[in-house]
């Protein structure tokens, strides 16, 4: 009867990975709907237009971002100051692009938010260097802060409240 601490946090990150692509679902129900809807309303013609790849690109999007505050969650271990900073964060990082001249070229590699707007469904085709500002922002954002709370997890002590 000894929980083991890492199937616990496999298991929530499953359960969050599974809401994410819930939403997707749901997002596309609903879009699909009003879609269906505008004719109705008298609007013009519904005419529903959306890659596979647009929708690739929303779960990737989802996924990596409820990884990252995931992640956040277990490396701080509270989830009042992990919502915080998941806020925070980015402001922080949108404040030293305009406020330092020549930050935007590092900061590229490290944000997250900037890295995985490439997925936009208005960006037809993500360049090899995209996938690398992405790859680099989901290593700093959801690998290290999943690898330091999982430590950190197992070094603590478990206690009933």
């Amino acid at each position: 009867m000894v929980p083991r601490r890492e199937r616990v946090i496999a298991a929530k990150l499953l359960a969050g990975l599974a809401l994410a692509m819930a939403s997707v679902a749901v997002c596309l129900v609903a879009s699909l709907a009003a879609t269906a809807l505008v004719p109705l309303a008298g609007h013009g013609e519904g005419t529903w237009d959306i890659a596979a790849s647009g929708v690739g690109a929303s779960v990737l999007f989802l996924a990596i971002w409820m990884a990252a505050g995931a992640a956040l969650g277990l490396l701080v271990m509270s989830s009042a100051p992990a919502i915080v900073l998941s806020f925070m964060i980015p402001v922080a990082i949108g404040a030293l692009v305009t406020g330092v001249p020549g930050a935007e070229r590092g900061l590229r590699w490290i944000d997250l938010g900037t890295a995985s707007g490439e997925l936009d469904a208005a960006h037809p085709a993500v360049s090899a260097h995209d996938w690398a500002h992405l790859a680099a922002g989901v290593a700093v954002w959801v690998l290290l802060p999943l690898a330091i709370g999982f430590v950190r997890l197992r070094r603590r002590e478990v206690t009933s409240s």
